[in-house]
């Protein structure tokens, strides 16, 4: 029942003929019927004035029974005044509106207008001009209100309503209503809202994702307001135009499109307006479906429960985009295959969860879905060499039951190659193609397959021959190996190997082992074996054995044939005896001579003597002596008997006992011994009794000994005393007859000179007669020059018979040799002498005739020009040769050349070293004979120089080789004296003692580095000294340890102690501790970190490169053990859950320790009383555990089925996997039980 307030004047009013509107009264067409009651209609006042031609009216109220209507009030009876009228003025008009035909004139009565209520509060925030009302009014009464033009800064202030009413006055002191009239009043209702007004609206939404909560804001407008009102979002299905790449949400979304979200807006008080929320948000929980889709749309639509709030007209409605959350999660099958050579792999690639797809519920349309391809990722195998590899894959298509299909697929197929080599892998992984959506995910532990390629393939690795012949001055020899059976795809280092047998290491060959490569590919390889020419008669045949020792790298599918292969050296040398002359003529009054046998061709392996005698037609002859390989000369006896004018006395020289040394060429030897014996007539050289005067000559008083010359050169002349002059006279006074010049040596700067001399009496002791009368010969001794040509001008002056003195003649050398090089020196000498038969005059008596002879040597013009040819730089183990080079001429005479090496004295280099005592060189000299017979051909004679290895790691070290001759017709050119280097091939090799080792996490490791071999250094033992020991370098190479940052595992000191010595030179071990592990509570497994050492150092000098660090040691693989573990588990053991709650939060905690990466947690449910689709929607979630966190949660859509059940149901939920997966995190499998509380 509705409450109608009626002011008590107007109720006062209804008992003088005044009626309000809306009263209802009894209406009558005429006053007849009203009188009499007839026709009467109940109406209110105001219609029945309105009747055609008028009403009357009856009411109890009337004093009298009936009465005519008269209506008085407004020209408008409402008026609603808002915000869109601001300023504007209204005008009313109060006056008889409407009179009943007959009815009295009340215009001339005196009114009242009034307002009700009659105070308004604040009517100024309303109205800019205002009018309250009058008294004593006559009609018609005009008046006006204005309403404001702006507002006062504060919305939702309540409404202004009030009415404004006309009355006659009705007091005795105004004239009365006329009888059998009605006054009906019509009052005028003015409603004015405030001016002020507050707009709302939808900020555009971001971005929604399934699963999660959608967040709708709505913002005010920035103003005051007094009074709260309630904003509410409703969701709408999207009805409108869709991209390609858009989906409207639909049935199979599971959305609730009767859903709504309100929010209050409060009012806030003034003084707090800045800080008042300008904004309120409803959030909307966004089911997850378990469809894949394209990106989905839906409306948000805001309402107001206030009038007075306007809805902003662009942001009343909003398009909210949900963004799937759904992927196909895909992997292989199979993530290992095992295949052998020639084979086709066969991968399948299937759908690993069970999301579903399809236009047909919804889902992502299949001829959309991104296709995969594979791509090769690594592996020992090489695409394109052991197999070939097709990235493409089937494009993925849906069952019937909208899960994918399997794809399988031949990506690889191997090849049969014939290599031998190690089983080999490939990794494939899959890989998603360019372009479209992301919409199939891959994970990790499923995205790699690995093939395994079988190899069937076997080799053997032997020696090509079972034994090699080999002369010895060949050098070397060549032993190869072989591969049967198949090949090998990379170049391989093998390993020959020597060992002694009758032969010997540095005796018989020089070279211990031999690394020789076998190219990819191929089936053999050869190495050189250095054969030592001694020089040394031995046993015919030595030998030593070779075989395969090592190959580098190893391979499984390789046999070593083990067996050894016999290298026979035949021995060539053959020592050759012969006489370095083959005809001597002696004088003989000369003394003895000596006789030189030459040895060559080779070293003997034992001493042998060998006999030289005279051949006089008996058996055994005349034995002269014996030589040996170190007495080369024996002596050849001449007597001097004083018998002048004897004949030349002729020997022929033979060897015997040579056994089985050759006889070489001269094998005999022709001696002429000339007899010297003179009458009257002396050489000069011939020592005489010398005198100052005849009589002390014929006293033998005061006589000394000189030599002929010597005699006759004294002061004043000299008289001799010889044995060999005649008997007539004893003494006689000396006079020399000779030749202006007495030696002449010509040689190969004189060539083209001409000589000329002159025979005369050159000196006379005073009282000596004139011998110039005398009849004189002049010869040539020898008399026949051999070749002579080959030194002088021709013709040559080859003597003269009776000449007399002065005599003159000439001699020229040649202007060019002959191009044959140590020829012998052409020795020979003029000599003149009386002729003393009966048919020339005699030497007077009392005078003797000293002879001065010119001996004449002339040199062959053609010398031969030797030279050294070494390299300067050698290297330890080797034999090196040493080359002699001679001009290439040819040449008549044998020619030795000497080697003779020397120590270093005056060494200045901090980098190298004298070659020492500790070095193994032999310093001994080394003669190297250029035999004119045998080598007429050797241009070049290599001379061994054996580089002994000793095993000590030293510096370069420095000694000199020097070339002589031992014939002045050797010219030796270039240098005379080399410096040789020598680079040490030893080093000192070293590793990491212990290559694998573990340490707990927070513990410190200890790496040890120690030599593997036994070389030797030192200064003591003139190896290289400790501060120029190579240093060593600690580098991080790898593994799945971190190092640096914030999430270090360990921290690396590279710093390596230096090497030093240890008492018996060699290295010690060097303990240092390069990492400590971190104890970081992080649950990863175990790490392992990988180091390698090298040598450090950056300088060219090859003494810097004295550590050589063997592979197999070189890399230390450290691993640290975690000792850090944790449990996942739920955080609660039941949730409680109302029904119109919409979803539950389930919490997975992790205990014990953290994860160092963003982990996948899947929990999954399971029905009991409540079941999946009917009382709860969400079938699986995965949620993420952040890196380091201890906490994740996951929301369960609970669906609000208005139909009443049991108070509880329940479903469970538990933990069933993570990825990646940790050995080290257990999951606790104990189930929470969610418990739905229904609400209908």
């Amino acid at each position: 029942m509705a409450l109608v307030f009626i002011p008590f004047f107007l109720l006062f009013l209804t008992v003088r003929g005044q009626l309000q509107e809306s009263v209802t009264v009894q209406c009558y067409s005429s006053a007849a019927d009203c009188t009499s009651n007839t026709n009467g209609v109940s109406l209110a006042a105001i219609n029945c004035c309105n009747r055609t031609g008028g009403g009357y009216i009856s009411h109890p109220s009337l004093a009298a029974q009936c009465g005519a209507c008269v209506v008085v009030g407004f020209d408008q009876s409402r008026v609603h005044i808002g915000p869109s009228d601001a300023g504007r003025r209204y005008l009313f008009t109060a006056d008889v509106l409407l009179s009943t035909p007959g009815a009295p004139d009340v215009t001339c009565l005196d009114y009242t207008i009034s307002r009700e209520p009659a105070m308004l509060v604040d009517v100024a925030d309303y109205l800019s001009s205002d009018f309250s009302g009058l008294t004593n009014g006559f009609l018609p009464e005009r008046f006006s209100i204005r309403y404001v033009s702006q507002g006062n800064a504060v919305a939702l202030q309540p409404t202004l309503s009030f009415d404004y009413w006309v009355t006659a006055e009705t007091d005795l002191s105004y004239s009365p209503i006329p009888s059998g009239v009605v006054l009906v009043y019509r009052r005028l209702s003015i409603t004015i809202d405030d001016i002020d007004i507050i707009t709302v609206g939808l900020e555009p939404p971001s971005m929604v994702l399934e699963g999660s909560d959608a967040v709708a804001i709505i913002r005010r407008q920035v103003i005051t307001y007094e009074a709260p009102f309630e904003v509410t979002v409703s969701l709408e299905r999207y009805t409108g135009p869709l991209s390609r790449d858009e989906a409207a949400v639909g049935d199979f979304d599971l959305f609730n499109f009767t859903e709504q979200r309100s929010v209050v807006f409060q009012p806030t008080p003034v003084y707090k307006f800045y800080f008042h929320q300008r904004s309120e948000q409803v959030a909307f929980l966004m089911p997850q479906d378990n469809i894949v889709e394209l990106q989905e749309v839906f409306i948000w639509r805001l309402s107001v429960n206030d009038s007075r709030v306007r809805l902003d007209p662009m942001k009343t409605t909003q398009l909210v985009r949900l963004c799937n959350q759904d992927a196909f999660y895909i992997g292989f099958k199979n993530l290992h295959v095992t295949i052998k050579e020639g084979d086709v792999a066969t991968l399948t690639i299937k759908q690993i969860g069970d999301e579903t797809g399809g236009m047909g519920i919804g889902g992502f349309p299949e001829n959309r879905l991104r296709s995969v391809q594979l791509k090769h990722k690594s592996g020992s195998a090489t695409n394109g060499a052991d197999f070939s590899f097709n990235s493409t894959v089937p494009r993925f298509t849906y069952r019937a039951n909208n899960t994918l299909n399997d794809i399988p697929l031949t990506p690889v197929t191997s090849f049969e190659n014939n290599i031998i080599e190690e089983n080999k892998t490939i990794r494939v992984i899959i890989i998603m193609s360019h372009g479209g959506y992301n919409l199939v995910q891959m994970p990790r532990n499923r995205q790699t397959a690995t093939i395994t390629i079988i190899d069937n393939d076997v080799g053997v690795l032997s020696l090509e021959r079972g034994s090699y012949d080999v002369t010895e001055n060949k050098g070397s020899v060549e032993i190869c190996a072989v591969l049967t059976g198949g090949v090998l795809s990379t170049d391989t280092k093998i390993t020959l190997q020597a060992r002694d047998g009758t032969a010997r290491f540095r005796s018989d060959y020089r070279t211990r082992g031999v690394r020789s490569v076998l190219p990819a590919f191929g089936n053999r390889t050869c190495g050189r074996f250095n054969i030592i020419n001694d020089a040394i008669s031995e046993q015919l045949f030595e030998n030593f054995t070779v075989s395969i020792r090592w190959i580098f790298p190893e391979n499984s599918g390789l046999t070593i044939d083990q067996t050894r292969s016999f290298i026979r050296i035949q021995d060539d040398d053959q020592a050759e005896v012969r006489f370095a002359m083959g005809q001597a003529t002696f004088s003989e009054g000369g003394g003895n001579q000596s006789i030189t046998v030459i040895l060559g061709g080779a070293q003997l392996s034992q001493e042998q003597k060998i006999e030289v005698y005279i051949d006089d037609g008996t058996s055994n002859g005349v034995s002269l002596g014996f030589v040996t390989f170190g007495t080369r000369t024996v002596v050849f006896p001449v007597i001097d008997n004083n018998i002048a004018l004897e004949p030349d006395k002729h020997y022929l020289l033979r060897l015997r006992n040579i056994s089985n040394i050759v006889l070489g060429y001269p094998g005999t030897m022709n001696v002429t011994v000339e007899d010297d014996d003179v009458t009257q007539q002396l050489e000069e050289d011939v020592i005489v009794q010398c005198y100052s005067s005849a009589a002390d000559c014929t006293s033998n008083t005061n006589g000394v000994s000189l030599a002929a010359i010597d005699c006759c050169n004294r002061t004043g002349g000299g008289y001799i005393s010889h044995s060999s002059l005649n008997a007539v006279a004893q003494c006689g006074a000396c006079i020399v007859v000779g030749f202006d010049q007495s030696r002449v040596h010509i040689g190969p700067s004189d060539a083209g000179r001409r000589y000329s001399f002159t025979a005369d009496v050159l000196l006379s002791t005073p009282g000596a007669p004139d011998v110039t009368g005398l009849n004189y010969t002049i010869s040539q001794e020898p008399r026949t020059l051999v070749d002579v040509a080959d030194y002088l001008r021709t013709p040559v002056f080859s003597g003269q018979t009776d000449a007399f003195l002065p005599e003159r003649f000439s001699l020229q050398y040649v202007s060019q040799g002959n191009g044959v090089a140590l020829q012998p020196t052409l020795s020979f000498n003029y000599t003149i002498a009386a002729k003393t038969s009966s048919i020339h005059p005699p030497i007077p008596s009392a005078v003797v005739l000293v002879y001065r002879r010119l001996s004449i040597t002339i040199e062959d013009i053609d010398t031969m020009s030797v030279r050294l040819q070494v390299c300067s730089f050698l290297v330890e183990g080797i034999t090196a040769q040493v080359y002699i080079k001679r001009q290439k001429i040819d040449f008549l005479t044998p020619f030795e050349i000497t080697l003779s090496y020397k120590k270093y004295q005056d060494l200045r280099s901090l980098n190298q070293a004298a070659l020492g005592d500790f070095d193994n060189f032999n310093f001994l000299k080394q003669n190297v004979l250029f035999d004119s017979a045998q080598d007429k051909n050797v241009i070049v004679k290599p001379v061994p120089l054996m580089v002994p290895v000793d095993n000590i790691v030293e510096l370069s070290e420095v000694f000199l080789i020097r070339i002589s001759a031992t014939s002045a017709h050797v010219k030796i050119t270039g240098v005379t004296t080399q410096q040789l280097i020598v680079d040490s091939e030893d080093v000192f090799r070293i590793g990491i003692k212990d290559i694998n080792i573990s340490v707990m996490e927070g513990g410190t490791l200890v790496l040890t580095i120690q030599q593997i071999g036994d070389e030797r250094g030192g200064e003591a033992i003139g190896g290289l000294p400790e501060n120029k020991i190579q240093p060593i370098v600690l580098r991080h190479e790898g593994g799945n340890a971190t190092r640096g940052g914030l999430q270090s595992d360990f921290s690396f000191n590279p710093t390596v102690p230096k090497l030093t010595y240890s008492v018996n030179n060699t290295l010690n071990d060097i303990t240092f501790t390069p990492i400590t592990s971190i104890d970081d509570n992080i649950i990863e497994g175990n790490e392992t970190i990988r180091v390698i050492i090298v040598p450090g150092g950056g300088s060219n000098d090859p003494n810097d490169h004295n550590v050589q660090v063997e592979l197999q040691w070189q890399t230390a693989t450290i691993t640290i053990i975690d000792n850090d573990y944790g449990v996942l588990s739920l955080e609660r053991g039941t949730y409680d859950v109302i029904e119109n709650e919409g979803s539950v939060e389930i919490c997975a905690v992790l205990t014990g320790g953290v994860l160092s990466t963003d982990t996948v947690i899947t929990l999954q449910t399971e029905d009991n009383t409540a079941v999946w689709n009917s009382d709860y929607s969400t079938r699986e979630m995965h949620s993420i555990l952040k890196a380091f966190g201890s906490r994740t949660c996951g929301r369960f859509n609970i669906m609000n089925d208005a139909v009443k059940e049991e108070l509880y149901q329940n479903f469970k939920v538990e933990i069933v996997n993570v990825n990646p997966q940790n050995s080290a995190v257990a999951i606790d499998k104990n189930q929470s039980i969610i418990r739905i509380r229904d609400d209908d």
